[in-house]
């Protein structure tokens, strides 16, 4: 299936690097976290593993030993590749809602962080006083009998529907890979794409509803290749 128009955006929240030791001094270009430009982050050795000389760029230069729960650095992923990975996810998601089909050229904005991190998000919005994996939070509106988007939902700078948001726990997909038994890779594409399919109008409070988005779960990460 041709994938949509679709620009995904994705940054790792300070307040997680920070609170991991996984950057220190608050100091992103620094560490070679200039992630939303850099795409040379693996010269710090971020994410990657097998770099001996990982402190030398002052990740985990806190001396946190359990730096690697958070699966940036475990599971050998460059920043490109965990892109990668998300972006595919998200679009191949995208490709499958009606939504796409009325909505034209979209944007959506996904953001990495912690436990701690999503737990406050998760009380603000939903007064859930406890860490979750996955948060979503539509800006367009989700009707598909509309031929366009709502004027509002328009990003000026870039002309795109602005979708909305994703919030992606690292260390829940951690403890959940291992909890389920399958890789890192699939849990974080799979919270990407349920994540994703929140935005577009699905939903999964209701038997009818639930059916229906967890069978196209299911699907596109068959197609993803998990």
């Amino acid at each position: 299936m041709a994938r949509p128009n679709l620009e995904v955006e994705i940054e790792i929240s300070d307040a997680f690097l920070h609170r991991t030791g996984l950057i220190t001094a608050g100091d992103r270009d620094a560490a070679g976290l200039n992630i939303t430009g850099d795409p040379d982050v693996t010269r710090a050795g971020l994410i990657t593993a097998g770099d001996p000389d990982v402190t030398r760029a002052g990740l985990i230069a806190a001396g946190d030993p359990d730096a690697t729960r958070t699966g940036l650095i475990t599971f050998g992923l460059s920043y490109n590749e965990l892109s990668e990975l998300i972006t595919s996810a998200a679009k191949a998601a995208y490709s499958y809602s009606e939504f796409s089909r009325v909505r034209g050229e979209s944007e959506v904005f996904i953001m990495l962080t912690g436990d701690d991190e999503i737990r406050i998000e998760n009380e603000r919005m939903r007064g859930i006083d406890s860490p979750t994996d996955v948060l979503s939070f539509p800006i367009a509106g989700c009707d598909l009998t509309a031929a366009g988007a709502d004027p509002f939902d328009i990003n000026p700078d870039t002309g795109r529907v602005m979708l909305g948001d994703i919030i992606i726990s690292v260390e829940r997909a951690v403890a959940q890979s291992a909890e389920y038994g399958h890789s890192f890779e699939r849990e974080l594409a799979f919270l990407a794409v349920h994540g994703m399919l929140h935005l577009t109008g699905y939903d999964h409070t209701e038997a009818g509803s639930e059916e229906e988005m967890f069978g196209l779960q299911k699907k596109i990460m068959e197609d993803l290749g998990y």
